[in-house]
């Protein structure tokens, strides 16, 4: 390195650093702060014999195949816990690498290390892996790697640090840096902090500067300039939050540090350090760690003063400095006075501790884990990877109430159509105009509901290799559009925080646990899922009603035809592995643990939780409280308290507030398993209940439930129904000017009437109307018109419901129709000739029997043929696989009549041209037969 052009360039304060320049007036105070730290480091470096820091100075790549101070190795957060849930393998030459999604190989690649074969075998299915490519397992969250054999086909390797610590300069952008060796989070910090000061200003001379090919932090020497400040800016902001003193009290202590290197490295390394290995690396923190950092960090308020007093050089300064810094002795008369003078007990600072800070305060000492085992299985919970939902917990109760809502009044009334292509129509405000009870409590439901969803859905990635690291963005949108959020930030918004009415408070420190999730489908590993956040589209930035559509409440199984039920199902799912996996780190001792237990209230189901004291939920702000409560204060001038919290009084609030009396959360979801209009096959239901009513009767002669009905009372309820279809079912009164608009509501009324004949039923001598009414309590206008016609029982459910059914779907017209979800596989046009063909069937067949085959024939297209691929479709006749979707020996009979050059791949087809001749020739009435 040419020292003469960096000290040239450091006397007339001109750098490749743009903010370091003095010339265009654009140098911050911070940033003259920085380099003034910068230039003590290199200073005392260069000062003494040869170290680790100096060989870095003048030849980075010195380190190109050696281990770099504060690098992270294998059992490195920063390594591996940004890769939690990838598998980890090694190439042929023993080189680490991972495979995210389902962990096993499924891509071929090369080692960017030895450019040898990695991933898949070429040539080969997935999870074969290529030759001389073993697994070594599955990275945890706490970053351990768990041993498996998923995919390993050329075998395992066992864990081996020594292959996996990584030489040269090491950066994962917004990894977790909790511990690395002897460091703990807040030293690691620091170290790393050196490292980059002493990059930062070999850099400035770029010319000869090796930072761009041994960072690889960018592709121009601007660039990679730019990003070493940054990371200068980010560790120096993160100390300053972790030891809570200001920015300039942290450039203090840094400063003295620096000193502790000058006063003491020749003393302890009389003839340098050359030591580049894996072991030096080690003596050398163990160096810095015991007789640089952890002193003045452990006695920072002493090294303060210290270093104030050794700066300040003018009279005025050092006058109020001594009184700021309560330098002086109690009884001395020069104390007296300006307590008498001044009153300075007043303006004493009150402490306001930080989440970082409090959790550094319990780790320091490991018997904590034992004397304070709620504190710490907290604190354990908020570190991990998915630490952040700890605070997400408290809105399950509303998430769950919200979805009985949804469930209660809109089970089997909605249709899919409704829930996925009209979401704005079918949402949050639809149900308010329902008038459900008090308004109040109906939107704290939905809110909270709303602030569940976002706290989880913000942090969610589709990307594995983010999964758990750091987001720096506000956290109000989804975690992929936040990645530049941190460079948008001027100067002025670094060290504050505002809430959602853009009011500036307090940040203490709760963003630094939000991290990336990855929640993956149990069913199908490889499936990555994407969340979208809940947000407010006015200029006010208010969430209204509208804005929230119901279906992110409603579950319709894992295997449902709600594709984004799903989403709710791993959302809760999270939250409850969450739960569970706090416990595990509850480490209560026998005797605590037999005290917790004579206050469990036993177990409860997910779908039965009501309030907050049904689960462990912590709100940050109360825990913060609490922490705060609990800390020792300052309140008499010139008096050093030392911070300490009450770890003991803590103890029992954290126990009382969030442990004891809760009960043992089981999830399911079965109770509010969602039933979308249609969805269910009403011939299979009637097929049910005739078998349970048997076994109830326990006869030995046949009975059967339902009973035939006569047309009249069919008629006369049709009558009833289209008396009222110029009525909307809301109540509010359509405006009937055209045959247009009667028609849709009839089809309205005739929709709502069949969904009103519920699966479930009871003696069947019972009057339709009544039931709906008394039993079901169904709305005045869905069960008016079976009121009217008082002969119809329960016992003529069957022949009502399909009735009904007609009329709904040949009101509508476009139950002949191709369903729009049907692959396009089984789409293909039918040959010319065969078009007569399948007119004649329909017309020769009796209608009803038609018309039953037809309604068969189109589930079997919006189930089977939708979802599944069948071999040989294009060859194998359509009737062999439609004659096993029919209910009955009957319509499998007349299936059989349809040509064998009629193939599965002109089901769909097939089936409009059929169902367009049906509805051509007209309704069929009720046969009583």
């Amino acid at each position: 390195m040419q020292m003469g052009q960096i000290y040239d360039r450091l006397a007339i304060g001109d750098s490749e650093c743009s903010l370091f320049k003095n010339q265009n007036g654009n140098a911050t105070l911070e940033h003259v702060q920085i380099y003034r730290l910068a230039w003590h480091l290199i200073g005392v470096v260069l000062s003494l014999p040869q170290s680790p820091l100096s060989i870095l100075f003048h030849n980075p790549m010195a380190y190109a195949n050696q281990y770099l101070l504060a690098m992270p190795e294998d059992q490195s957060a920063s390594l591996l816990r940004a890769m939690a849930g990838s598998g980890a393998w090694l190439c042929p030459n023993n080189h680490l690498y991972f495979v995210t999604d389902c962990t096993a190989t499924n891509e071929s690649a090369k080692c960017p290390t030895c450019g040898d074969a990695i991933g898949n075998e070429a040539g080969k299915g997935f999870h074969n892996a290529a030759k001389g490519n073993r697994r070594i397992g599955v990275v945890q969250d706490d970053g351990t790697i768990y041993p498996d054999k998923n995919g390993a086909t050329q075998g395992m390797e066992e864990y081996r640090p020594e292959l996996m610590a990584p030489q040269g300069y090491v950066i994962l952008e917004g990894a977790v840096d909790d511990k690395c060796r002897r460091f703990n989070e807040t030293s690691i910090r620091i170290a790393r902090l050196f490292v980059n000061l002493i990059l930062l200003i070999h850099h400035t001379n770029a010319e000869r500067s090796d930072c761009l090919q041994f960072t690889k932090l960018g592709k121009s020497n601007t660039e990679v300039m730019n990003k070493l400040f940054k990371i200068v800016q980010r560790y120096l902001e993160k100390i300053a939050t972790m030891i809570g003193e200001s920015f300039e009290g942290t450039l203090l202590l840094l400063h003295y540090m620096i000193h502790c290197i000058y006063m003491k490295f020749e003393t302890r390394f009389p003839n340098g350090f050359l030591d580049l290995s894996l072991q030096g690396r080690q003596n050398f923190e163990k160096y810095l760690l015991e007789e640089c950092i952890d002193p003045v960090i452990q006695n920072k308020d002493v090294m303060i003063r210290l270093v104030r007093a050794q700066t300040v050089s003018q009279e005025e300064c050092r006058y109020w400095g001594k009184r700021v810094e309560e330098d002086m002795k109690p009884d001395s008369d020069e104390f007296k006075q300006f307590r008498e003078t001044y009153l300075p007990n007043v303006y004493l600072p009150y402490r306001i501790v930080t989440l970082t800070e409090f959790r550094h305060f319990v780790f320091q000492s490991p018997s904590n884990e034992k004397k304070y085992p709620v504190i710490w299985g907290i604190l354990k919970t908020i570190s991990s990877a998915s630490g952040f939902s700890t605070f997400a917990l408290q809105y399950l109760p509303a998430m769950i109430q919200w979805m009985k809502l949804v469930h209660s009044r809109f089970n089997c009334r909605l249709t899919q159509e409704e829930v996925e292509e009209r979401p704005q129509e079918f949402s949050a405000e639809y149900a308010l105009q329902k008038q459900w009870g008090e308004k109040t409590k109906f939107d704290d439901t939905w809110k909270s509901f709303v602030q569940g969803w976002n706290h989880v859905a913000s942090r969610i990635t589709t990307d594995h290799q983010k999964s758990g690291s750091r987001i720096r963005g506000s956290g109000q949108e989804p975690a992929e559009n936040e990645q530049k959020e941190e460079e948008k930030k001027g100067d002025d918004e670094k060290y504050e925080k505002r809430n959602n009415n853009n009011t500036q408070v307090l940040d203490v420190g709760t963003d630094e646990y939000k991290r990336y999730l990855v929640l993956a489908d149990a069913l199908n590993q490889c499936e990555n899922i994407s969340f979208q956040c809940i947000k407010a589209n006015n200029p006010n930035d208010e969430l209204s009603a509208k804005e929230v559509p119901l279906w992110m409440a409603i579950d319709c199984g894992s295997t449902g035809p709600l594709a984004t039920s799903k989403m709710i199902r791993l959302l809760l799912e999270h939250l409850m592995e969450f739960k569970i996996k706090r416990y595990k780190y509850l480490r209560l001792n026998a005797t605590e643990e037999n005290a917790l237990a004579t206050h469990t209230l036993g177990e409860i189901l997910l779908t039965h939780i009501s309030s907050e004291k049904d689960v462990v939920g912590i709100d940050e702000t109360k825990f913060l409280q609490e922490i705060q409560e609990c800390t020792s204060q300052k309140f008499e001038y010139g008096t050093n308290v030392p911070f300490a919290v009450n770890l003991r009084l803590l103890e029992s609030r954290m126990k009382d507030n969030y442990i004891v009396g809760r009960k043992i959360i089981k999830f399911t979801l079965s109770e509010l398993m969602f039933e979308l209009a249609g969805q269910h096959d009403i011939r299979q239901v009637i097929v049910h209940i005739t078998a349970k009513y048997n076994e109830v009767k326990n006869t030995i002669a046949k009975q059967e439930y339902f009973q035939r009905v006569g047309q009249e009372l069919l008629k006369d309820l049709k009558l009833e129904i289209d008396q009222r279809a110029d009525i909307a079912i809301g109540g509010n009164i359509a405006q009937n000017t055209g045959g247009q608009i009667a028609n849709a509501n009839s089809v309205i009324a005739f929709k709502v009437a069949k969904q009103c004949i519920r699966a479930n039923l009871p003696d069947n001598n019972c009057a339709v109307g009544a039931y709906m009414k008394d039993i079901l309590h169904l709305q005045q206008a869905e069960f008016e018109p079976f009121v009217q016609v008082q002969e119809l029982r329960l016992a003529h459910c069957e022949d009502l419901w399909k009735y009904l059914e007609r009329l709904h779907l040949y009101t509508e017209n476009v139950w002949h129709k191709i369903p729009r979800k049907l692959m396009n596989l089984y789409q293909t046009k039918v040959p010319a000739p065969l078009k007569p063909v399948l007119q004649n069937f329909v017309v020769e067949s009796d209608l009803n029997l038609m018309w039953e085959l037809l309604i068969q024939w189109k589930q079997f297209l919006e189930t089977k043929l939708s979802r599944e691929t069948y071999q040989k479709a294009s060859s194998v006749p359509l009737k062999e696989y439609l004659g096993t979707a029919m209910s009955n020996e009957r319509l499998e009979e007349q299936v059989q009549k349809l040509p064998d050059n009629l193939f599965l791949i002109h089901a769909g087809t097939g089936y409009e041209i059929c169902a367009q001749m049906f509805q051509e020739r007209g309704m069929p009435s009720m046969n009583n037969n």
